[in-house]
């Protein structure tokens, strides 16, 4: 399962109006933009009704008008739901072209039951998605979009994620938390007694590809804080220690930009190999690295992703990624009134050919292309 469109409008018809029209994704997404033109926002708004869609009643969705369009080996899926004041005002999902649930804003309305091999009656509170429901009896259909909300995961890389994180210097395993980045030191305990080799290798030779040279990673006391004496004498942070280095550093020593890329990729690891991961989100990729390492450390996650057909979006504003990143897989983002346009190579192929003839380096296209769109915009 995939996702294959959006459009969202919110605030409709007042001077506040901010939409997204027909924004294709593929397998494989790169949003370039300038700052503050709705990157991180376009990726928080796919998250968000991600984690709605398998957490109720409680709507948190920014209040608008979504429509969202999945692809599943062929099988179309579209889900449309509106928010206002917290309240679901309509819900529809349709499998191809059948509409599967049709809801209305009193919360009545039909859901097709696959008991009965038909609708039957809907009388749900305002504040609840019907796409929640949860019966492989009944609701069938809604497996396949429920598993993709399930196993959505979103990076802000521009985040501590975890680095101040502290846990407990044990062997027991906790629940894991999906939502919660920061939660980096369950996702290593997990994943050290799931594959209790291969997990640890496979870290570090993504971190030395880094030219981060890691010899081991373990969860320890903390060196670089002063634990008082009512806190847990068994309280602990992720340690690395360094090939070069005689001793262990503790996460809260580590440089930002190197303790980024080790959490994402022990997260990202374990994921793809419990293979619970459908769509990895990754807002500002590369922030804080040198140039080197933001380029290794994309092509890395496209091969991982591309490996195990994993979708990927991620976003970036720093040319040296957009260097790294082939063109195909760009979709430039351009503010303009009420909202954002797009141009990638599904909507404006001949421009992205015809550049991609020159031999030019990407960033040219980006600032090539932004000139082109003000122009069209003013």
């Amino acid at each position: 399962m995939k996702l294959s469109s959006i459009n969202y409008t919110e605030y409709k018809n007042t001077s506040l109006e901010w939409s997204i029209s027909d924004l294709s994704l593929g397998d494989v997404n790169l949003l370039v933009s300038r700052n503050a033109v709705g990157k991180s926002r376009t990726l928080s708004l796919i998250n968000a009704l991600a984690w709605n869609m398998i957490n109720k009643p409680r709507v948190s969705l920014l209040q608008g008008q979504y429509d969202f369009l999945f692809d599943d080996n062929g099988i179309h899926y579209k889900y449309e739901v509106a928010i206002e004041n917290q309240s679901v005002v309509s819900e529809r999902y349709y499998k191809n072209e059948e509409r599967m649930i049709d809801r209305h804003k009193d919360g009545s309305g039909t859901i097709y039951a696959d008991g009965v091999q038909g609708e039957i009656k809907l009388g749900i509170p305002a504040d609840e998605l019907a796409i929640t429901r949860r019966d492989s009896e009944q609701y069938q259909y809604l497996e396949p979009i429920q598993k993709w909300a399930d196993t959505v995961h979103f990076y802000p890389f521009n985040t501590f994620l975890g680095a101040k994180a502290i846990g407990f210097n044990s062997s027991e395993t906790t629940p894991l938390d999906i939502i919660n980045k920061e939660a980096v030191i369950s996702v290593f305990k997990h994943g050290q007694a799931d594959y209790p080799v291969d997990y640890l290798d496979e870290i570090r030779a993504d971190m030395g590809a880094l030219d981060y040279a890691i010899d081991d990673i373990m969860i320890g006391a903390p060196r670089s804080i002063r634990i008082v004496k009512d806190m847990p004498l068994d309280v602990g942070v992720l340690r690395i220690k360094e090939n070069h280095v005689y001793d262990y550093l503790d996460s809260l020593s580590i440089s930002t930009g190197m303790f980024r890329c080790l959490s994402l990729l022990l997260q990202i690891n374990y994921y793809l190999r419990v293979k619970k991961t459908a769509c990895i989100m990754i807002d500002d990729i590369g922030e804080g690295l040198d140039f080197e390492r933001s380029g290794t450390l994309v092509k890395m996650l496209i091969a991982k992703c591309k490996a195990s057909g994993v979708q990927l979006i991620m976003s970036t504003n720093d040319r040296f990624i957009m260097n790294h990143v082939p063109l195909e897989y760009w979709t430039v983002l351009v503010r303009s009134s009420g909202g954002i346009r797009f141009y990638n190579y599904g909507n404006s192929q001949p421009q992205f050919d015809s550049f991609m003839s020159i031999g030019l380096n990407n960033f040219d296209f980006f600032a090539k292309g932004m000139m082109v769109a003000n122009e069209e915009g003013s």
